[in-house]
């Protein structure tokens, strides 16, 4: 499980191409919600498709140019240091579960020393925290 979790979080949800997209799209939905093209209301109990179709139906050239930017693979250039990129940092996730060790509750990584070595290594990993577009940059700085 500690492996299939690990590569879920590394290829899904902190990979360099998620945190782009999902800078990309927080900040669209932040500019939509200004324009009041969307609320607050539509996203706490509207569904994914009607906020798309109200962005969609946009004519806001910030929003469009996201949009389609979005509807690509975006090819991310990763650095360790800020070189025409910006700082989003990976938010390292993991699991750590209680397991019943006579009789009393303790982390798995308390029990196991590969699974702690596991977790560390996985810690240390994380060091590329600047990210930027190869094409079409100016749209992740903006």
């Amino acid at each position: 499980m500690q492996k299939n979790y690990s590569r879920f979080n590394e290829t899904n949800w902190g990979s360099f191409q998620s945190r782009v997209r999902f800078y990309i799209f927080s900040n669209t939905l932040k500019r939509a919600l200004k324009l009041n093209l969307i609320s607050l209301d539509l996203i706490h109990n509207g569904t994914d498709e009607l906020i798309l179709k109200n962005l969609e139906l946009s004519k806001d050239p910030y929003i469009s140019k996201r949009l389609k930017l979005l509807k690509n693979n975006l090819e991310v250039i990763p650095s360790k240091s800020n070189n025409g990129g910006i700082y989003l940092p990976k938010k390292f996730r993991y699991v750590d579960p209680g397991i019943l060790v006579g009789g009393e509750v303790i982390p798995l990584s308390l029990a196991s020393s590969n699974y702690k070595s596991f977790l560390e290594s996985k810690m240390d990993a994380h060091e590329t925290n600047y990210l930027k577009l190869k094409n079409n940059n100016d749209l992740l700085l903006t």
